[in-house]
């Protein structure tokens, strides 16, 4: 695979990862606690619409302050021409793999409350990021020629932890709530 592909592998596993993860926690936590359809979409469209552009300008800002602080230590090393086109260019690719990427994976999780109701369209929903997470694990092991099944389990497993959070926090979160409000 191509270098400049590779270095953007960085955006695309961060972007899945967060689109999956944040997503599914958002929508689960709202499933649980309110079981109002409307609600939960809304919630779920809004979270993937709105990470996609903060991620997608952190990524940029984040590639861009990487470029600056590397030429610093440098001294300049490199001409203007140079500086300027590698300043604009590769943080924009890096939005862009890291917008995309998240937009795509955040749809996952919503995807099954369109389509299902109550109880099964969470057990749809978690069931999809899951896999969802165990095969970015496979991707990647792929690109980097890792251990398929060991690379898969690890972002499988991390992702299952975060998605457990988020549904913990649908259940807890109400209760706080009923006892304060």
């Amino acid at each position: 695979m191509d270098e400049t592909a590779l270095k953007r592998m960085r955006e695309v596993v961060f972007g899945v990862q967060d689109g999956l993860v944040s997503n599914v926690a958002l929508a689960t936590s709202m499933a649980v606690a309110t079981e109002d359809i409307k609600a939960i979409l809304i919630a779920g469209l809004t979270g993937a619409i709105a990470g996609t552009f903060s991620m997608a300008s952190g990524a940029f800002l984040a590639s861009r302050a990487e470029i600056e602080v590397e030429q610093l230590l440098s001294h300049g090393a490199a001409s203007d021409v140079q500086k300027n086109e590698k300043q604009i260019r590769g943080p924009l690719l890096d939005a862009i793999a890291m917008g995309v990427s998240f937009l795509i994976a955040a749809s996952i999780p919503i995807i099954p409350y369109f389509i299902l109701e109550g109880t099964k369209s969470i057990a749809a929903s978690i069931l999809a990021t899951l896999l969802s997470l165990f095969v970015l694990g496979l991707v990647k092991g792929i690109f980097v020629k890792k251990a398929l099944f060991k690379s898969g389990a690890e972002v499988f497993l991390i992702g299952f932890i975060s998605a457990s959070v988020g549904y913990g926090l649908g259940e807890f979160i109400p209760l706080v709530l009923a006892t304060l409000l």
